[in-house]
């Protein structure tokens, strides 16, 4: 399937987009690694970085369109999600990926396992309509053969009145519908040495057609077996014309070259208005703000809207949906400041007024404590309810603002009529404290005062990072992570080492890992008992060989890419290479290189490397 541009991946970033961001399935295993699957059998330092790639099933791929024509320069990549890594739990590993030749076939080596099949193919190959890729759940036991031949649907869309433009978009869906988005927990990337949120991108298929003042249209989607949703929105000719968006039920595609007509009927002024007004804290319109519109039941985009002179924004949406979610938009378009939910639309209009109330307060200490707020700010995070997608990972950054040195804040915040809109607020930079969430607030029809944010207190990290042979590491980042309550790690604080090799970080009493260059460091605990924390780090430099094993005989694997962390290294002529990893729990994959078509990958998860596991390593 063709890559959406609008997404802003190119071709050659597929690797890290499919295998790291849209992961739909989890699995264990892979390679010779089945004993990582759990946290309490750490593969040994010196088997990890000598390790062994085997010979494993081939899988091979064959792709054509609904003529029966090859797709050529189509990506197939297979990733899975092993559980157990340190720390964060899960490891997402892209395990291959392969390119489909002139007759639309690929092949790819991958062990026996539990994976997510992504196919996906480069801008350049024509296809009608844009495509991003396409995602399946598949089980590998051996060798074998599968067949993807696309079905055309032919949506041929009329109207009772001329369109000016209409919009098709497909979304990949499990067999009852539900698009996943990605749980937003963060994972390990051991092919690309980073840390990044479970998300996930459903949509599959976008193209936008220019009737022309016609009022009817005509537009092609080639798709692949699969289940699907459609949404289409469409602007009338004459401006002052509304046409409700269409979500259609789920759409089996049985992927046999098909050709499908799937009529569409959309009628003028046909569904329910909801409408959203933005007002300034002192009622002034807000203009040019950007207003989405989604099904709360898949998140599927009905409509973006920009508020007028009078801050208003509306959307017809179809008598069919009962819950519409209205994401506003900070003045630059760059986020997502407040969420107001359309429950239970039983009547043809519905109106909201969203206006900026002023919340103000202390940022004060627990008794006894001295304070100082000269560089303090408040920031406040969205609380809808509706997940880490909006919650934890939205921080509402245009309404950031400073506290004086007496402890004061004010804040501008979205408030609704009624039950209000909830937020967290957050006390930052204050001088010798940490930075914690403190103050839930819901904001209804007023300006909320004696807002007072107790900033409680908390302890140190600190330690110094060397080299092995003893030398400072400055500017080395040092990454916090708090551990919450469910046991998930969230992303705390960056600090750097300074030009003696030492950091410093300020935390709040909890659970904490750290994350240097690749390395874990855990068990890490702040308490009123124990408020300090030392952790000194060093730098190893290492080497090892990759081989590929051969009915029983071991070969020099020759131009294999091998990641640690956030190094990775290819091996020279005999399989050997080097890099350098830090004191903690580590993992190391080996990717064989493109020559060696019947090899699979190899990662080991959890490996400690300290003073003994290297020395036992360095042992002849």
């Amino acid at each position: 399937m063709l890559f959406n541009r609008a997404h802003g991946w190119p071709s050659n970033t597929f690797v890290v987009v499919a295998l790291s961001t849209a992961l739909l399935l989890g699995g264990c295993g892979g390679g010779d690694d089945s004993e990582t699957t759990n946290t309490t059998t750490a593969p040994s330092l010196k088997g990890a970085l000598n390790a062994s790639m085997q010979t494993v099933p081939l899988i091979s791929h064959t792709l054509t369109r609904q003529d029966g024509s090859a797709i050529q320069n189509a990506a197939i990549a297979y990733g899975l999600q092993k559980s157990g890594v340190a720390g964060f739990n899960v490891a997402a590993i892209g395990a291959a990926i392969a390119t489909t030749d002139s007759s639309g076939v690929a092949t790819v080596a991958v062990p026996a396992d539990s994976y997510t099949r992504q196919i996906g193919n480069t801008p350049s190959d024509a296809v009608v309509g844009e495509h991003s890729p396409v995602s399946y759940a598949t089980t590998v036991n051996g060798n074998g053969e599968k067949i993807y031949h696309a079905d055309k649907y032919t949506f041929d869309v009329t109207s009772n009145v001329s369109l000016d433009s209409v919009t098709l978009e497909i979304y990949q869906t499990d067999a009852a519908g539900k698009i996943n988005r990605g749980t937003g927990d963060y994972v390990v990337q051991p092919m690309g040495g980073t840390i990044a949120p479970d998300v996930r991108a459903p949509l599959v298929f976008t193209k936008t057609r220019l009737p022309g003042a016609a009022q009817s249209t005509s537009i092609d989607a080639e798709l692949f077996e699969g289940t699907y949703r459609v949404a289409l929105r469409a602007t009338a000719t004459n401006a002052s014309t509304r046409i409700a968006t269409y979500i259609s039920p789920v759409i089996t595609v049985t992927g046999q070259g098909a050709i499908v007509p799937t009529p569409v009927t959309l009628t003028a002024e046909s569904g329910n208005e909801l409408t959203v007004i933005l007002n300034d804290h002192d009622a002034a319109p807000l203009e040019g703000r950007n207003i989405s519109f989604r099904d709360r039941s898949t998140r599927i985009l009905l409509d973006n809207k920009i508020t007028n002179a009078n801050g208003v924004a509306s959307v017809m949406v179809g008598t069919n949906l009962s819950n519409v979610i209205a994401e506003v938009s900070d003045a630059a378009n760059t986020g997502t400041v407040a969420v107001y939910q359309f429950n239970n639309i039983s009547t043809t209009s519905t109106t909201v007024l969203l206006r900026k109330r002023t919340i103000t307060g202390r940022i004060a200490p627990v008794a006894g404590a001295a304070l100082d707020n000269s560089a303090a700010i408040v920031g406040a995070s969205l609380n809808t309810g509706l997940g880490v997608s909006y919650d934890r990972d939205n921080l509402a950054g245009a309404v950031l603002t400073s506290a004086d040195g007496s402890g004061t804040y004010s804040i501008d915040l979205f408030g609704a009529p009624g039950a209000g809109l909830s937020y967290k607020l957050r006390a930052a930079n204050v001088t010798d404290m940490p930075d914690v969430t403190a103050l839930q607030v819901t904001v209804a029809d007023s300006d909320l005062t004696e807002q007072n944010i107790t900033v409680a207190p908390g302890g140190l990290i600190l330690g110094k990072i060397t080299d092995e042979d003893g030398s400072d590491l400055a500017g080395v980042t040092v990454a916090v992570y708090r551990i919450e309550a469910d046991g998930k790690p969230i992303p705390f604080s960056e600090v750097t080492t300074d030009s003696n090799g030492e950091y410093t970080a300020k935390v709040a009493y909890g659970k904490y890992l750290l994350l240097v260059n690749g390395a874990v460091s855990d068990g890490i605990v702040i308490s009123s008992a124990d408020t300090t924390f030392i952790k000194n780090i060093k730098r190893y430099h290492l080497s090892g060989r990759i081989t590929k094993n051969q009915e029983g005989t071991a070969f020099s694997a020759t131009s294999a890419t091998v990641y640690a962390g956030t190094q990775s290294a290819v091996t020279d002529g005999n399989g050997v290479y080097s890099l350098t990893m830090m004191e903690g729990k580590n993992w190391i994959c080996a990717r064989p290189s493109t020559n060696d078509v019947s090899f699979g990958y190899t990662c080991k998860l959890n490996i400690l490397v300290n003073d003994a596991s290297v020395a036992a390593t360095r042992q002849q």
